[in-house]
């Protein structure tokens, strides 16, 4: 069991984020600190909203809405 559970999605989002770090920090060497930014934030947003669904309290107010 990782870090996320045992869920295939979760799991794949989580790799994905990890390489999109891995890039940003390549677009930061090259100077390029824009993109590098709102690709860091849009790359990693699925699974910050995972790792938050994880909580319950955040879990009932999502419901709610």
């Amino acid at each position: 069991m990782n870090i996320l559970g045992e869920n295939v999605v979760v799991t794949k989002s989580f790799k994905f984020a990890l390489k999109i770090v891995r890039y940003c920090e390549i677009l930061e060497q090259n100077r390029k600190f824009i993109v590098s930014n709102q690709l860091l934030k849009s790359g990693t947003r699925l699974v910050l909203i995972f790792m938050k669904l994880k909580m319950p309290k955040v879990r009932l107010i999502l419901f709610i809405k």
